[in-house]
């Protein structure tokens, strides 16, 4: 029997995490189904991610591109983890023997623990404000290609569905009727949101139904769909 491809890099993710160390944060993604998700990870506390956590938007972009038709990879672009810290990302894109796209190897480098122990040093022999505005400034982001946003989590992706779609409605949530409340979970539905658990009490709240409810509309939708 031929082995699976995503358990050789799923073992090559913890060779990698081992051998490189705490600063780099080894990702692997298995795009096999529609949940996109990270099947294993090693030193994950660099974003804060888990297994289970969804592709990024970025990623996400780049996928609808198809910028990995013409290209086995995406080395050293820049990503910010907890919404103000740079690090150094690159993807692998990992492809069966038709050439289609079924997972993302990522690799990211957390830098900012040498940056610190450079600017000790350099502050040896320049005075402390040189280094720390000019040297060691922080670059305009707006300069440069849009950084991803790493560290969204199932929750975070759930909520940001549930708000685009609902944002896109001209009434106020609470003046919808049932059929327009279900044309919202329809909507949600079409987009693989409900295989995420979370998305259940969360989209129940914002709607202003209970759970039951939510449940019953979902299995119709399925029904008629």
């Amino acid at each position: 029997m031929i082995k699976d491809i995503m358990l050789y890099y799923t073992e090559l993710v913890e060779f990698l995490g081992e051998t490189l160390g705490p600063d780099y944060e080894i990702v692997l993604f298995d795009l096999r189904n529609s949940r996109k998700k990270i099947i294993a990870i090693s030193n994950g506390k660099i974003s804060g991610r888990n297994i289970g956590d969804p592709i990024t938007d970025f990623i996400s972009e780049k996928l609808e591109t198809k910028d990995y038709v013409n290209s086995n990879y995406r080395a050293n672009y820049r990503g910010i983890v907890n919404g103000n810290k740079f690090i150094r990302c690159s993807t692998k894109y990992i492809k069966d023997s038709e050439n289609n796209l079924i997972g993302l190897l990522c690799i990211n480098f957390n830098d900012s623990r040498f940056e610190k122990i450079a600017s000790d040093i350099l502050k040896l022999c320049h005075p402390d404000a040189l280094v720390d505005n000019v040297i060691f400034e922080k670059a305009d982001p707006t300069i440069f290609e849009e950084p991803e946003q790493i560290g969204l989590t199932i929750t975070d992706l759930a909520k940001k569905l549930v708000e685009d779609v609902i944002n896109k409605i001209d009434k106020p949530i609470e003046s919808l009727n049932k059929k327009e409340k279900m044309s919202v979970v329809s909507t949600l539905n079409s987009k693989d949101l409900f295989e995420l658990k979370s998305s259940i009490p969360l989209v129940a709240k914002k709607l202003n139904i209970s759970e039951a409810t939510l449940y019953r509309y979902i299995t119709n939708i399925n029904k008629e769909g």
